[in-house]
């Protein structure tokens, strides 16, 4: 029984709280990744991939800045409380659908990766 009541508070956790943690998580996630994706692309042939992907990235830690800027935008000129409610909620959530888009990719992108550092492994030998 104590089982069954800890699957759900940690259900109700990943429902209701994960949800608002997860844009944050994004955010961070691709910041340390665009940081640090000089050193991939000097190691792997498969550059515009990694290019794409770096995009999407940008993309990611772009978002909340650009929301920022929409939502101060529309408070001067328009200063309607839905529609300035609905530019916060889309730029706060936005970083998990570019995110969701950019893994998509990085599965064909992990792929060839794997492909090329089997390739330079079994060139070893």
């Amino acid at each position: 029984m104590k089982k069954f009541i800890d699957a759900i508070i940690k259900s109700l956790w990943v429902l209701f709280i994960q949800v608002f943690l997860m844009p944050i998580k994004a955010v961070n996630s691709s910041i340390n990744s665009i940081l640090s994706s000089t050193e991939s692309a000097e190691k792997s042939e498969f550059v515009i991939l990694l290019w794409i992907k770096n995009i999407f990235e940008a993309k990611i830690v772009l978002a909340w800045p650009i929301g920022v800027v929409t939502l101060i935008y529309l408070l001067l000129t328009q200063g309607l409380v839905f529609s300035l409610l609905s530019v916060l909620a889309w730029s706060y959530f936005s970083p998990v659908i570019i995110g969701l888009i950019k893994e998509l990719l990085s599965l064909t992108i992990i792929n060839v990766l794997k492909l090329e550092e089997i390739s330079r492994n079994t060139n070893k030998d």
